[in-house]
């Protein structure tokens, strides 16, 4: 039997989770989230993110704090749902090519945008020659750091700068207009069950979540955890723009 001293530290580590999840959550911020609605979606080939690791009973005996793996872990959740957009917006077309990220480049692309393309975000591989433009955007002052990340002012438009990153890989500049991306997600209640999973516990999933997580005992030392998230990308191609880096 597990003792309540273990349970405790658990319950804390799939908080960590949660929280590193949401620190690194990228997909609140660029997408039109909406609930999972069963009358309309249940037909939809959804996405499943999982993460599982396998660790010791005496990890959670009190004496290591898991903050830092939690988190990690939570972050790679959140990875997981970013890529699942760039994989819907790798299917768009090239607008265009980009030499260099200036003003003038600016300029030039948002004048070709319709009037309802409002754009809130811009994609930047962080491996690119874009990346050394952007030093002198904030330098002139087009560019600043605010309390939240990186913000192109021009033209009116307050656009935030998302680089690309080990685990958000990408390599093509993508724009992205109010509603351009929406996501659907699931919570742990709508989940069906992981098949093959008999013997693990749901326990610590009680609080409705958009992480699903269960854990199986194995032996008297080892524990299986299995995290899990399910979400749908979709793509406004009206509302988004790629273009490939020169």
């Amino acid at each position: 039997m597990m003792d309540e001293k273990t349970k405790a530290e658990i319950k804390k580590f799939v908080e960590y989770i949660k929280k590193g999840f949401e620190y690194r959550n990228y997909v609140k911020e660029i997408c039109d989230i909406k609930e999972f609605d069963s009358k309309i979606d249940k037909h939809k080939n959804f996405i499943q993110i999982p993460i599982r690791i396998l660790m010791e009973l005496e990890d959670f005996d009190g004496t290591v704090s898991n903050e830092p793996l939690g988190r990690d872990l939570g972050e790679e959740l959140a990875a997981g749902e970013f890529n699942q957009i760039i994989e819907k917006l790798k299917n768009l077309d090239i607008e265009s090519t980009i030499k260099k990220l200036n003003m003038e480049t600016l300029t030039s692309l948002l004048k070709k945008l319709p009037l309802e393309f409002q754009p809130t975000f811009i994609l930047i591989p962080i491996d690119s020659e874009l990346y050394h433009h952007m030093y002198e955007l904030v330098d002139g002052g087009i560019a600043k750091y605010e309390s939240d990340g990186l913000f192109i002012n021009i033209m009116d438009y307050h656009i935030k700068v998302i680089w690309s990153s080990k685990m958000r890989p990408f390599k093509n500049v993508y724009l992205i207009g109010k509603d351009g991306v929406r996501w659907i997600y699931k919570n742990n209640r709508d989940m069906k069950k992981i098949r093959n999973l008999s013997g693990y516990k749901d326990d610590f999933d009680e609080e409705t979540s958009k992480i699903n997580f269960v854990y199986k005992q194995f032996g008297r030392h080892k524990l299986d955890f299995i995290f899990r998230v399910v979400g749908l990308a979709g793509v406004n191609e009206n509302k988004v723009r790629k273009y490939g880096i020169e």
